[in-house]
């Protein structure tokens, strides 16, 4: 786990000096060495966090056979079996790493060699024959990877902030991506960032640039599956068993401390219990650490089931209470670490869990994400089935599924029914009486930007649930809190790694029935069935779903001066794009209690462009 940076000049005239500037920018990703590289116009750096093979032969940059070299951020959880895969083909290896495996999986099936990685990886990859970079990103974008071209050259690296190294860059707002943000709650679901000229490399996505010519293209390299399995239950249980407990169990290779965040949640909750299990059987057998963030409000509290899962596990929990002080205090410093501005308080609440796993010298940690977009983990997942069930024809499971929807999880029969209009209601219906209403966009906001994100939201939900995952997936929610998760991690040099998002596991959920997802009302149907014997039934019959969250609602109504204070520093920040006069009135209205447009986006937005110094043009 790593950071990496570079710089490819076309013609030795163009500027492309600050290399190491850019490294340094980002040495919180790497704080056990640093290396650099330059040849025919390329530049490669490397800020090395060391997890697997702590000798210095695994620094990178890494060469091989006197014609490749790497820098690579991740892991490659597979190493083992690929290096003794690539012997029996003749390589040899000089080091224990993963990375020198790369280099070897490259020089024998060259770019094709991703398809055979089991991991998360942002690297590049120099072939001075070919004259070529090879840049790739692994299937879901777990690790980062960002570029821009300036004055002919050609920089990428892990994170935004690396860019700040780049001398005459201006930083200008995309106004675009702002307003989905604003408007949508989205961000990272799209290649264009928040400034203008910085892209992503989304996930499954490569780009291969010639040394020839300046010009490079980025694709995908990797295509989920939406085939059916047509698994009956006991099949799709068995196989989600073995799939998730082998996807734990390569994620525990490690040479460093390793722990893992508990929200008391079902998804990490299976991952703890499952590691638990596989390290009790190990040689060296000790309890596994988990930071758990906690309230003093019981509403806002998952300790009680914390407390179930240490009472069958010998785990050794360590417990935070993050309060409105600390989110303020550190807001400036979460702001610059996550690179973008971000919609929820619970991403501090995510920064203080993170910040205590390296208070307890834990370097590697294990986290749920993923599960909820593959496994219909999240209640809009509820109106595509009750869609799909009615267009169909399936009538029976369909009131089934609407008593136990009722039932289950506490709605009134108006809120069934309105959950069941919109599931009926055509696209453009929809979107229009979304808009007529002003759901979403605040009047104050100037912007006019035509984003068709709700059409296509709309679009995949009116598909079924595999639509709506695959939506997920790969440009919804994931890929906004895959960066959430890294930024905080490696803000405080820690690796997270991610069992659920085992590409073999997300490709045999996506293949499942609906009613192996969702069932009876139930979500996660699979995972709750297979986990049964490791879970206490207070977790893994849990409906409800916090994960990490903050008291917000409640530090608004008491302690609303802050935010007052807040909003009025944000509207001098933000005056090009907002009306002042309605912004006072939405002023008021928080003032009041009576809040119709969450201000923690509003705050964050403001404070990003103050931190990044970001102009409107």
């Amino acid at each position: 786990m790593c950071g990496i940076a570079g710089i490819i000049q076309w013609e030795p005239s163009t500027p492309g000096t600050c290399l190491k500037q850019m490294l340094d920018l980002i040495s919180h990703r790497g704080p056990d060495g640093e290396g650099q590289f330059s040849e025919n116009g390329v530049q490669l750096g490397h800020r090395r966090l060391a997890i697997i093979d702590l000798s210095e032969a695994a620094n990178q940059p890494m060469h091989y056979q006197d014609r490749y070299t790497v820098i690579h951020n991740g892991e490659i959880y597979n190493y083992l079996e690929l290096r003794d895969e690539l012997q029996a083909l003749g390589y040899s290896f000089t080091t224990s790493s993963d990375t020198q495996v790369i280099l070897a999986a490259y020089a024998e099936w060259g770019t094709a060699s991703a398809h055979k990685f089991n991991g998360m990886w942002a690297f590049a990859l120099y072939d001075r024959v070919e004259r070529r970079v090879w840049i790739s990103r692994d299937r879901f974008g777990i690790k980062p990877l960002y570029y821009l071209t300036h004055q002919g050259a050609f920089y990428f690296a892990s994170e935004i902030k690396a860019f700040k190294a780049i001398e005459g860059l201006k930083w200008v707002l995309n106004q675009e991506i702002m307003d989905d943000f604003m408007v949508h709650g989205l961000t990272d679901h799209r290649a264009e960032t928040f400034i203008q000229g910085i892209q992503q490399v989304k996930g499954g996505h490569e780009m291969v640039l010639s040394l020839n010519s300046p010009s490079f293209s980025v694709k995908p390299w990797y295509h989920l599956s939406t085939q059916e399995h047509g698994y009956n239950d006991e099949k799709a249980i068995e196989t989600f068993q073995d799939l998730f407990e082998s996807a734990v169990c390569l994620r525990l290779r490690s040479d460093v401390t390793l722990g893992s965040c508990l929200s008391g949640g079902l998804d990490s909750s299976a991952i703890v219990a499952c590691a638990s299990e596989l390290l009790a059987k190990t040689p060296v057998q000790s309890a596994l650490h988990t930071i758990s963030s906690c309230s003093k409000d019981p509403a806002y509290d998952e300790q009680e089931f914390v407390n179930a899962l240490a009472k069958r596990y010998p785990i050794k929990t360590h417990r935070i209470f993050p309060s409105l002080r600390d989110f303020l205090n550190d807001l400036d410093e979460v702001i610059w670490h996550q690179d973008q501005p971000f919609t929820t308080s619970s991403i501090s609440a995510q920064w203080h869990v993170f910040k205590a796993a390296k208070k307890e010298g834990l370097i590697v940690m294990l986290d749920g994400q993923g599960a909820d977009e593959q496994l219909a983990g999240y209640h809009h997942f509820f109106p595509p089935l009750f869609a799909h069930l009615l267009k169909t024809g399936h009538w029976i499971r369909l009131i089934r599924e609407l008593r136990f929807y009722r039932r289950k999880h506490g709605h009134s029969l108006l809120k069934t029914l309105q959950v069941l209009l919109f599931s009926l209601v055509p696209s453009i219906i929809f979107r229009y009486i979304w808009q007529s209403i002003g759901k979403g966009r605040p009047s104050w906001l100037l912007s006019t930007s035509k984003s068709h994100l709700l059409k296509r939201r709309l679009t995949a939900f009116s598909k079924g649930i595999q639509s709506t995952s695959i939506a997920e997936l790969q440009w919804l929610n994931l890929s906004m809190l895959l960066r959430y998760e890294d930024r905080n991690s490696m803000a405080h040099s820690i690796e997270s790694r991610l069992p659920f998002l085992d590409y073999r596991l997300v490709e045999h959920i996506l293949g499942l029935r609906d009613d192996q997802k969702i069932r009876d009302g139930v979500t996660k149907w699979v995972l709750r069935q297979s986990e049964a014997p490791r879970l206490p039934n207070k977790i893994l019959n849990r409906m409800d779903k916090m994960g990490f969250v903050t008291a917000e609602k409640k530090w608004l109504k008491e302690e609303p001066e802050l935010f007052i204070s807040e909003l009025n520093k944000a509207k001098q920040i933000l005056a090009p794009i907002i009306d002042c006069d309605q912004f006072d009135e939405y002023i008021r209205s928080v003032s009041n209690g009576k809040i119709t447009f969450s201000p923690w986006k509003v705050i964050c937005l403001a404070r990003w462009m103050r931190r990044f110094d970001v102009t409107f043009e």
